[in-house]
């Protein structure tokens, strides 16, 4: 089973932290389906503890979100993901900045870089839609009806 992990700068609480509460069980159920863990936030302090963290993994997928990656469609971010979960590697690792978005020395290292938006997204915001877009994404990949064409 491949691990998911999403690691971001800072921390969260609120209704941001509920809404990924919400998503979780969900992506975890449909993850299962197609041989993708339940997703595992890890919260840093330092860019350099990121580095750390993902030099600590064998052979991740590093997916650096930033606001001039690729841009996407829901049914394009499926397809990634399934493609991902096929590809041999044993985590699959979303990155989040923070205020100030990932230093570029991560970016260049990362497998890929997407962005979730055109506009400028919060760095507390950016993982609950990230999150949303993952349980959407695994639930057109299950046909599960949550998303609509």
């Amino acid at each position: 089973m491949m691990k998911l992990c999403i690691t971001a700068i800072g921390s969260i609480s609120g209704a941001e932290a509920e809404l990924i509460r919400t998503y979780t069980p969900r992506i975890k159920q449909a993850g299962r389906q197609i041989g993708l863990d339940a997703p595992h936030l890890t919260e840093l302090k330092t860019h350099q503890s990121l580095h750390d963290s993902l030099a600590a993994m064998p052979a991740p997928l590093i997916i650096a979100l930033d606001e001039k990656g690729e841009h996407l469609t829901s049914r394009a971010f499926a397809n990634k993901i399934q493609n991902w979960t096929t590809s041999g590697k044993s985590h699959l690792c979303f990155l989040i900045g923070g205020a100030d978005g990932l230093p570029d020395t991560i970016k260049r290292d990362a497998t890929t870089s997407i962005s979730l938006s055109a506009m400028t997204l919060p760095h507390m915001l950016a993982r609950v839609f990230l999150y949303e877009q993952l349980w959407r994404a695994l639930s057109i990949i299950t046909h599960h009806p949550y998303h609509r064409d």
